[in-house]
This record gives C-alpha cells, sequence and structure tokens, in this order.
C-alpha cells in the first residue's frame, strides 16, 4: 500500500543526465559541472555509465593531493562500482538501495544497462515529505 502511494523512481527521476567521458580530463569535467550548476556528472564510457564524478572526488583525490586537473583522467578519479536501477522500482526500493550503499544519486538505466535519468536523496525526500508523510499524519 505504502509503494503504492510514493509510487515509482520513473516518475521522480531527472532526465536528460548530464555526463561525462571516462577519457576527458578532470578540468573538462569540473567546467561541465560549472556550466550546469551541477554537483556531479555520470561518467560514460562507449554509451554506458561506469561510474560518477563529484565534486568531493575531485577536492579530496585531486585538489587535496596536489594533482593537476588538467593531466587527469576522469577514470582515474571517479567514484566506482557505480550503483544502478531502472525505473519501474519503487521509490521506497531506491531509499533502501541508496541507503545500503551510502550514495546521494542512483542513475537510473534501462534494461539494456542505458542511462536514461538519475534520482537523487533530494527527489525521494521530497516524495516522502509530500505524499507519505500527510498520509502518515491523518
Amino acid at each position: 500500500m505504502i509503494e503504492m502511494l510514493v509510487g515509482t523512481v520513473g516518475a521522480v527521476m531527472t532526465h536528460g543526465v548530464i555526463t561525462a567521458d571516462a577519457e576527458e580530463t578532470v578540468d573538462k569535467a569540473a567546467k561541465i559541472m560549472r556550466e550546469h550548476g551541477i554537483a556531479n556528472v555520470v561518467v560514460v564510457s562507449k554509451d554506458k555509465p561506469v561510474g560518477i564524478l563529484t565534486q568531493r572526488d575531485v577536492l579530496l583525490r585531486v585538489i587535496a593531493e596536489g594533482k593537476t586537473p588538467s593531466k587527469l583522467k576522469v577514470r582515474d578519479v571517479m567514484s566506482t562500482p557505480l550503483v544502478t536501477e531502472q525505473k519501474d522500482i519503487s521509490i521506497l526500493k531506491a531509499i533502501s538501495t541508496m541507503y545500503e550503499n551510502k550514495i546521494r544519486r542512483l542513475p537510473i538505466v534501462d534494461k539494456n544497462g542505458k542511462l536514461i535519468g538519475i534520482v537523487t536523496y533530494r527527489d525521494v525526500l521530497g516524495v516522502l515529505l509530500t505524499r507519505l508523510i500527510p498520509f502518515l499524519v491523518k
């Protein structure tokens, strides 16, 4: 019953995910993040998602270690393994997956592994706040 109330990931995911190629340099990926006002990019190789690069990755694995962003490939500093799900899972399942894997972003793929969207902890929190909590308070 509750799962039907909160819905599926496909209904709340963001389409048009901003990506960076695994072979791009870190500085180029950081510029993509800045241009789009985002804190991460899903990393792709041959059109398949293979990792995620976050601002935190750049800060801790590049800047804090005194490395040069223009000389490092995204694949060398991205977070892996990439945890993904499909759009037909429930939002509660997405929350569980994110909690168990200690991640805040969950790329959504189709049955062939092609990236079709992304869900963040803020997306699922918004669903809980607007749909589930009012239901439970009644």
